[in-house]
């Protein structure tokens, strides 16, 4: 190897360790000193060893070296990263001679799948053995915890047998500490003495024991080339050691990024586990190594740069260390401010949409000069998701390199969708869901019309089917104008049958079979083997992980009830990488991904605490004491790498740094480095020089606005006055009250001719056991028989068996329906003691010449009697299934019996002359006994029989003036006009944009 190698960094005597400062080009810098070192030996540039902390890392170090290099074509370093050593250690121990023959091949590693089944497996036995039942779903959850567990000890070189002999500092705590030691054994027993029978390591253990290979590898063979490690902190042990070991090779050296060495002894010395040097002080203090030893290798670095090093610095030191922070900041003139925070910009949106557009403009704006680069930095892949959604608007094709959650991806939401449908094939939201998916091909090979699908739709809205194919059958057949739509049911069937071949209920069989069902279904949906389920990238992310799971699904031992959560679970930490061409000047990238980039312009987004940093993840375990007693690093520890990348990007040459006010409903808090950095400028009067927050949050909303629309407009209440034809002459009187309450209601379904549509999957409420004890009570009255109470509980359980009334209600109900029954028929009795049902369940209108242009009422009574007395007059009664309406309500905005009763007394019903009515009541008809017989009761509201008259008159009145208000052209349709009256769950609002013209007016929809 030519001696022209040794130059520059290598020219200091071993052990070398080095510093890249924050703000420097660490891999250009790196990239210039390979070119420069090879430059008369350009060959000898294969020969470099170079060891990078990701792999993104080593790409960008590539491509610096071929954009830097003064030749067309150039080698390349052997560039690896240090986390993935895996195959180029072990080709390395081949192309050496075997150096490792006496300790024989490291064994395979188990899959990280196979690792959580198999203690999730030994977590439910450990359930069943201590109260009977295995408890899947809770066991994956526990094997997720005890597999970072696992992975804790085994980087940090700790034995499981340590946990043995822990002790509970709390005296009190020791007996439940010896539950969850016996419970622990799977991680100190049981999980290595598996490991072992199967000949296999655990992936975390096995990539250590590379790392300390390759030391040791080291030690006995020392590499005469030039070996490089660069950008690592190195966290764990085994990494430094082999920084140890490098440093002190012929012509090897470490690179450390961003030590902070101006940071004064005193900081330095209360350095905690969230400082952004703590890894480094650990590191270094590992290394017996102190900072004046370190050899500076920025040659980059502006004065600026350092400027803004130190103002970082100073903004976060040490809590224990801030009461010169002052003095500190007195020190600094303007001079320096100016330097330190140039090119720095500060933003507090309003919420994460405001943050993603401002993230977006920025982006956009950078892409307008040429050449320019720009990377957006954040760990909250929401954020960044909004953010890539957004660029699409000006077709600025962007990845998020975290990629997408294959749960979440087209592929996995199916699958995810198709189990959720097998739980219950007549469950409306799961059907729907899952028909509705671009992946279902329902309509291609069955003769269903994409028609039928949608208005599908429309039929399976309401109160639940019945379970089962047949209940799905039996509910579509109950409406002729939805016979239609049997065919579906008839290709379900079919797809339900292909994937269940020999007729096996999904309820009680094992996790390995309902996966091939599931499977069998979801392909047959999908249009069989050329439908799109396996193609794409997450198509072949989810073909792979489905294989996996079928080899190791019988380690998984549940009846099928719990098949679609676990399933769920299983397919969580899957992730599918986008490949594809997107912007070459756009990167949007995570804390971890983004060490040792650079770019023209640094957006670092989602600076809120509990996102970034996230919140210390506590261990569910071991209690923080514990920890320590072992030598595991405390939850802060994270934190603390968390805020060196924070650090070490922000101290680039353009920065702009955004957190939002909200998240989601809750109110959002800023990251405690954004509230460090934002006193100590507030302090110096420096604050205004960086805030852009009112700036940007009003270019995100010039860009969501329509550019048609730059002013702001202020919506107005809709007041639609439509012609005196359009208007409604004929109404029900239980519309009145909506009238009343939302004349803009009225206007939407009677002139529109709009109606809201129920919602998919509605309860089974007291409006359809309403219907079912109105059905029924008219049956029993109009039988025209003894009146036998054993005879209606027999009908209204018969009703609401033959109902949809899930069986649970059934259960839980039925003796109160029955006592209902009961007191029913005493009441009917008395009734009958007073007059006859003349009227039951009918229809009946009146037309009023004297309301305005003429208008006509309808009503359906529940039933009206024909009384004994001298005059012959009625009793009009309504059964409530609710609390009934009290005569204040009734005389102020639902005159809903007041009006039929005017009906009656014009003779609006069929085999009813024209008479009085003396009695107007309401009947609670629902949730009574048979304690009470006389009538009327407490429960009852009934206008007495002189103010009956009275009452229908004035509701006659009432309606005269509303319809002769509405008979006047310049009259509006206004959207709930009276305060008093105002509905918080209008049917209408949405589209009269309710809550966007309340906001600027101030007013509350709340009664």
């Amino acid at each position: 190897m030519s001696d022209s190698l040794s130059l520059s960094w290598f020219e200091a005597s071993a052990p070398r360790y080095f510093t890249m400062m924050p703000g420097a080009s660490f891999l250009e810098e790196l990239a210039s000193f390979l070119i420069e070192m090879t430059a008369p030996d350009p060959l000898s540039m294969a020969e470099v060893e170079v060891y990078l902390p990701t792999r993104r890392a080593m790409r960008a170090l590539t491509s610096a070296i071929v954009r830097l290099s003064p030749h067309q074509a150039s080698l390349l370093p052997q560039v690896r990263a240090i986390g993935a050593l895996d195959d180029d250690l072990l080709a390395l121990e081949d192309q050496e001679g075997g150096g490792f023959a006496d300790d024989g091949a490291l064994a395979p590693a188990i899959s990280p799948l196979e690792r959580r089944l198999i203690l999730a497996q030994l977590i439910a036995r450990k359930n069943e053995a201590f109260s009977g039942e295995a408890r899947w779903v809770s066991a994956i959850a526990a094997a997720t915890e005890l597999s970072r567990l696992l992975d804790s000890f085994y980087t940090e070189e700790i034995p499981l047998s340590a946990i043995d002999k822990l002790e509970p500092e709390d005296a009190r705590l020791a007996e439940h500490w010896q539950v969850s030691r016996e419970f622990l054994s799977i991680v100190t027993n049981v999980w290595p003495a598996y490991l072992k029978e199967r000949a296999m390591m655990d992936p975390a253990e096995r990539r250590i024991a590379l790392i300390n290979r390759a030391c040791e590898r080291w030690r006995r063979n020392p590499p005469a080339h030039p070996v490089i490690l660069a950008g690592t902190t190195g966290s764990t042990p085994a990494v430094a050691k082999l920084m140890s070991i490098a440093a002190a090779l012929p012509k090897g050296l470490v690179m450390l990024p961003g030590v902070d060495t101006g940071l004064d002894q005193k900081a330095w010395d209360k350095i905690d586990d969230a400082h952004p040097q703590s890894g480094l002080k650990a590191l270094l203090k590992t290394l017996d190594l102190s900072r004046e030893q370190l050899h500076s290798a920025s040659t980059s670095q502006s004065e600026a740069g350092l400027h803004r090093q130190q103002l970082l610095s100073l903004a976060l030191r040490p809590a224990e260390a801030t009461d010169d922070w002052r003095e500190d900041i007195k020190d600094r003139d303007d001079e320096w401010f100016s330097s330190a925070l140039s090119g720095l910009q500060l933003a507090e949106l309003a919420d994460e949409e405001e943050e993603a557009n401002t993230l977006a403009v920025l982006i956009r704006e950078v892409l307008e000069t040429p050449d320019k680069t720009v990377m957006l930095v954040s760990p909250d892949r929401d954020l960044t998701r909004r953010v890539s959604t957004r660029l699409k608007r000006w077709s600025i094709d962007v990845d998020d390199s975290g990629g997408v959650p294959f749960a979440n991806s087209a592929c996995g939401t199916f699958l995810r969708l198709v189990a959720a449908w097998l739980d219950d094939v007549s469950h409306p939201v799961h059907l729907l869901s899952m028909i509705k998916h671009p992946h279902c091909r329902l309509a291609h090979h069955q003769s269903i019309s994409y028609d039928e699908l949608t208005y599908l739709d429309r039929a399976l809205r309401g109160v639940r089917p019945a379970p089962g194919i047949e209940g799905l059958r039996k509910h579509l057949s109950s409406r002729t104008k939805w016979a239609r739509l049997l065919p579906i049911v008839d290709a379900l069937e079919e797809v339900l049958a292909s994937g269940l071949p020999h007729g096996e209920s999904p309820a009680g069989i094992e996790f390995a079979q309902s996966l091939e069902n599931h499977l069998r279904v979801a392909q047959a949906l999908s249009g069989g083997e050329e439908g799109p389920l396996w193609r794409g990238e997450d198509g072949v992310v989810g073909a792979s992980l489905m294989g996996a799971l079928r080899e190791l699904g019988s380690m998984v031992g549940q009846g099928s009830s719990d098949y679609a959560n676990l399933f769920n679970m299983l397919i969580q930490n899957e992730t599918v990488r986008r490949v594809r061409n997107t912007h070459p000047r756009v990167l949007i990238l995570g804390p971890l991904e983004a060490r040792l980039q650079q770019a023209d312009h640094i957006l670092l987004g989602g600076l809120n605490e509990g996102v970034w940093p996230g919140d210390a993840q506590l261990d569910g375990f071991l209690s923080r004491p514990m920890r320590a007693q072992v030598g595991l690093p405390s939850p802060e520890r994270r934190t603390g790498l968390s805020a060196h990348d924070f650090a070490q990007l922000a101290t680039s040459k353009k920065v702009t740094l955004t957190y939002s006010q909200r998240k989601g409903l809750a109110p959002a808090t800023p990251s405690r480095w954004i509230i460090r950095l934002k006193n100590i400028l507030s302090g110096a009067g420096k604050l205004s020089q960086i805030d852009r927050s009112a700036e940007f949050s009003r270019w995100a909303k010039i860009v969501h606005r329509s550019s048609d629309h730059s002013a702001h407009i202020a919506i107005l209440p809709p007041a639609p006055r439509p012609p005196l034809s359009y208007r409604p002459r004929v109404m029900s009187v239980t519309r009145i009250e909506d009238w009343l309450r939302d004349p803009y209601g009225i206007y939407a379904r009677y002139i529109l001719k709009l109606r809201a549509l129920d919602l998919p999957d509605e309860d089974f409420d007291n409006r359809q056991i309403g219907n079912v004890i109105h059905n029924a009570f008219h049956r029993f009255c109009e039988a025209d028989e003894t009146p036998s109470a054993d005879r209606l509980s027999a009908m209204v359980l018969d009703a609401v068996a033959s109902s949809a009334m899930p069986i649970y209600e059934q259960i839980a109900r039925g003796p109160r329906l029955e006592a209902s029954a009961h007191w029913f028929v005493e009441w009917h009795k008395a009734r009958l003691a007073e007059g006859k049902p003349v009227v039951l369940e009918k229809e009946g209108k009146a037309f009023l010449s004297d309301a305005g242009q003429g208008f006509t009422i309808t009503a359906r009574a529940d039933r009206i009697d024909q009384l004994n007395d001298e005059a012959r007059s009625f009793a009009v009664y309504d059964y409530k299934t609710g609390k009934p309406k009290t005569e204040k309500q009734i005389e102020k905005f639902n005159p809903q019996i007041t009006l039929t009763g005017l009906i009656v007394e014009q003779g609006g019903f069929e085999n009813i002359d024209a008479a009085s009515v003396s009695r107007l009541a309401f009947i609670r008809a629902l949730n009574r006994s048979n304690e009470s017989t006389d009538f009327p009761n407490n429960d009852d509201v009934e206008i007495s029989d002189i103010d009956a008259g009275k009452a229908i008159d004035a509701a006659h009145a009432a309606l005269k003036e509303l319809v002769a208000q509405f008979d006047d052209p310049a009259t509006p349709y206004l959207s709930q006009p009276r305060p008093q009256f105002i509905d918080s769950f209008g049917a209408y609002d949405h589209l009269a944009r309710r809550a966007e013209w309340a906001g600027e007016s101030g007013e509350s929809n709340d009664e």
